[in-house]
C-alpha cells in the first residue's frame, strides 16, 4: 500500500525552522490527532490555517477513511479500580492503544495499591494501576 499525504499550511512560520510559507506534506498514517486549525502527529504538532472540516476533507479526499468511536462503547465514564474489581472476564477498551482486554484478575501489591491484569487476545499480559488508569482510561461496553 503506498503511503497518503496531505498538504497543510502552517500558520505562523518562524524562520528559525526553516518553515516557510508554503505547505507540507503530512503522512496520513503518522497523523493520530486532527483539531480545529492543529494536526499532531507521531513526531510533530503542526499549527495550521486549515479548519477541521477542511482537514477532515483533505484527508477523506486522499483515500482514507476517518473512524468514528464504536457507539456500543460508554466513554462519559471511565472505569475506576472499583468498577474493575466486579469485572472479572469482562471486556474493557484502552482508547489510547485502539485495543480491547479482558479483565483477568485484580492482583494485590506490596509496593503500590491493587493492580489489575488485563489480558489480550493473542495472550499478552498488562497490568494497570490506579495511576495507569487515570492515563490511560479503560471504557466498558454500554449497558442496555
Amino acid at each position: 500500500m503506498y503511503p497518503h499525504f496531505v498538504e497543510v499550511h502552517p500558520k505562523n512560520c518562524e524562520t528559525e525552522s526553516g518553515w516557510t510559507d508554503s505547505g507540507v506534506l503530512v503522512n496520513i498514517d503518522h497523523i493520530v490527532e486532527v483539531g480545529e486549525q492543529y494536526v499532531n502527529t507521531t513526531d510533530m504538532l503542526f499549527t495550521v490555517r486549515e479548519t477541521y472540516e477542511e482537514l477532515k476533507q483533505l484527508i477523506s479526499d486522499a483515500g482514507c477513511c476517518i473512524q468514528k468511536a464504536d457507539p456500543r462503547l460508554d466513554t462519559s465514564k471511565p472505569l475506576t479500580m472499583e468498577d474493575l474489581k466486579g469485572m472479572i472476564g469482562e471486556p474493557v477498551w484502552d482508547a489510547n492503544s485502539g485495543r480491547w482486554y479482558l479483565v483477568y484478575e485484580i492482583v494485590p501489591d506490596d509496593y503500590r495499591d491493587d493492580v489489575v491484569s488485563l489480558r489480550t487476545s493473542d495472550g499478552g499480559c498488562w497490568y494497570y494501576d490506579v495511576s495507569d488508569l487515570i492515563a490511560k482510561p479503560l471504557y466498558r461496553m454500554k449497558r442496555e
